[in-house]
């Protein structure tokens, strides 16, 4: 350990300092037309759209992450399967580098490759990439546990100090900032491995890996009601994590029967009083980690027709689609319902760093829109349009946004009000 601190420090001096963007360099980079960036303009609201960009992704017939953008509006990463991690400039449209990267868990948990479970995430600076690698065999099942590493867009990677736990391997991360906070599973996905293993006592934990080191570990056995369906302990799916004011990671989780805790390191986790959430729903942490943004999935009902038949149109469906909850108090704070006929399902919700917005998506008659949404009130300031069947969005900072899809991404900027 004290021959690894001197590494990763000269490792981040050898980062570049980080800037914002603060002028438009060609609105639809990359794109050779200003059609896609027609398109991607947002309604009248507080915000406009800054940039339009069309990255040199070759084309897959894989999953694909969505590109995902550093807080300094300038680089982006993207993962596909088979081929690796993609990072690279949205400044002069280029990829700097691709790490041949390809684990089998890239996601921490569900179906998506978008949000805060996404294996890579970026430094808070800008300067380089948290993430890990790890070896597969045969089918893309696992031969070994995840292994951390510091990436940097110039193509130099660090591996940090592996994290051992009794419990069994790394077998996922999710992220809690961009400064090596990480909530991670240990011993609970045997089952894809080759050969396979038993996990007999699954283990959540609070990790710093600028540091080294396991925080606070939980085993899921000391918690009867963190099971599944079927009884089993497991890690559940619908989870939110924040790095409180105070510096100390905190994470909201609820399982399939409704079970909901709350941990903050330093503490025992505590079970809390929140809505049942249905299967896709999505939630996020407030900065200050009192508020929880709830994203529900809104869709269309349809009927499958195996038969010559004609099969009855899809149903309507108006339901809630956005929730804010004082989780000490379990009150909901605003709704917000909306109606779609449209098949698909919501994403994570997005908050900016002062806590002031929100992002989320919105059902419409004609598909799914992003909200930008003020957080006090629940109001939806502004509505952005999805610009890909396979998207996501998050801030950079209190007034900068994206949303990307494939291999394009339109920033936005808010502007003073």
């Amino acid at each position: 350990m004290r021959a690894y601190l001197p590494m990763l420090l000269l490792f981040l001096a050898s980062g570049a300092s980080p800037q914002h963007e603060s002028e438009i360099r060609r609105p639809w980079n990359g794109c050779g037309s200003p059609e896609l960036h027609n398109r991607a303009a947002p309604s009248l609201g507080p915000a406009h759209l800054l940039r339009f960009d069309c990255l040199p992704l070759p084309p897959t017939p894989f999953t694909s992450s969505p590109p995902i953008i550093s807080p300094d509006g300038e680089q982006f990463l993207v993962h596909q399967y088979a081929r690796g991690l993609f990072v690279g400039s949205l400044d002069n449209d280029a990829i700097a580098h691709i790490f041949p990267f390809d684990p089998t868990f890239v996601q921490f948990g569900g179906i998506s490759f978008t949000g805060s479970t996404f294996l890579y995430q970026w430094a808070s600076d800008s300067r380089f990439v948290w993430g890990a690698k790890q070896e597969t065999g045969k089918g893309h099942f696992a031969a070994g546990p995840l292994t951390p590493v510091l990436l940097s867009p110039n193509g130099l990677e660090q591996s940090l100090p592996p994290l051992l736990a009794r419990a069994g391997p790394l077998d996922g991360l999710i992220w809690i900032g961009g400064d090596g906070l990480a909530l991670a599973k240990f011993g609970t996905n045997g089952s894809y491995y080759k050969p396979e293993h038993s996990d007999p006592d699954p283990m959540l934990a609070f990790v710093d890996f600028k540091r080294g080191k396991v925080l606070q570990r939980i085993s899921l056995n000391n918690f009867p009601k963190a099971v599944s369906a079927f009884g089993h302990p497991m890690v559940p799916l619908t989870i939110a994590t924040v790095r409180l004011p105070d510096g100390r990671p905190r994470a909201v989780l609820q399982w399939p029967s409704g079970f909901s805790l709350v941990w903050t390191h330093g503490s025992r986790p505590r079970e809390i009083t929140l809505p049942k959430l249905p299967f896709m729903t999505n939630i996020a942490l407030a900065p200050g980690g009192r508020k929880l943004l709830i994203s529900y999935p809104v869709q269309t009902v349809v009927a499958v027709c195996e038969d010559e038949t004609p099969c009855p149109p899809p149903r309507i469906v108006t339901a809630k689609y956005a929730e804010l909850v004082d989780i000490e108090t379990g009150k909901t704070l605003w709704e917000r319902t909306g109606t779609s006929n449209h098949f698909g399902s919501g994403l994570e919700p997005a908050i900016s760093p002062n806590g002031r917005y929100a992002l989320a998506g919105i059902p419409e008659q004609n598909g799914h829109t992003i909200g930008l949404i003020s957080m006090s009130d629940g109001r939806v300031l502004q509505t952005v349009p999805s610009i890909w069947s396979s998207w996501t969005y998050d801030f950079t900072d209190n007034r900068h946004f994206y949303v990307s899809g494939g291999s394009f991404v339109a920033s936005y900027e808010i502007g003073d009000r």
